[in-house]
């Protein structure tokens, strides 16, 4: 599918095929297995620990997105208000392979980093009561998508390609993407948005973060969850 520009509409579920790129702050939420998401190849179910499962609602919140649409930033605001844990897979495979994605991209390649990056997510989601920042490719892969939307409830931060290249060039300095080096941003992440989109559309709902602050984010995906449990 290709990326919509920002609409002008209320929020809607990701569940509507369709529905614009926004979700409403009080829309009903779909059911946790989407219908258009095979999870034929979805894993057993592993015994979560980390606090234990909610009675009630998804085991852990996922934000899934590319890079700049603030999945890191909204997460650990979000964690902070549910009272839960934050983890970034990102930050956890730079604690496993002992150096920055950047130079896990330079120094092994990148089918190494999305093996570090299986592993990441396969161990995350062993426990419940985080809310978890995936990096921007994590969804690609289709084991990766089935431990994701197995008991989690898994959210799209979706934005224009402007508006995340705006974001990124002011640190992007600090924070290299190997994905987007040496490449016009807007140009560079609207061919990634439209690679990625299928994939970012197995999420339960999608958010729309242009015209929001992360707190604002936060508000809104604190409803949904609130509305699961």
């Amino acid at each position: 599918m290709r990326l919509m520009s920002t609409p002008t509409v209320p929020d809607r579920a990701a569940s509507d095929p369709g529905a614009h790129e926004a979700v409403a702050d009080r829309a009903e939420s779909p059911p946790l297995a989407p219908e258009s998401e095979s999870l034929s190849a979805r894993p057993r179910r592993q015994q979560r620990g980390g606090g234990g499962r909610p009675r009630r609602g998804p085991a852990n919140i996922v934000l899934v997105g590319l890079s700049g649409s603030g999945k890191s930033t909204v997460a650990r605001l979000l964690a902070r208000r549910l009272g839960w844990r934050f983890v970034d897979t990102d930050q956890a495979i730079q604690r496993e392979a002992g150096m920055s994605v950047q130079e896990i991209f330079r120094v092994q390649g990148e089918p190494a980093f999305r093996q570090y990056e299986a592993d990441a997510v396969v161990d995350a989601c062993r426990r419940s009561r985080q809310v978890i920042a995936t990096g921007g490719g994590a969804v690609v892969a289709e084991v990766n998508r089935a431990h994701l939307l197995d008991g989690n409830l898994v959210i799209y931060l979706e934005s224009s390609p402007e508006t995340l290249a705006a974001r990124l060039s002011r640190n992007i300095g600090r924070e290299p993407r190997p994905l987007l080096e040496d490449a016009d941003l807007v140009s560079r992440l609207a061919e990634l948005g439209r690679q990625r989109e299928q994939h970012y559309r197995c999420a339960h709902h999608i958010v729309q973060t242009d015209q929001r602050t992360p707190r604002e984010v936060v508000d809104v995906i604190a409803e949904l969850v609130r509305a699961r449990l």
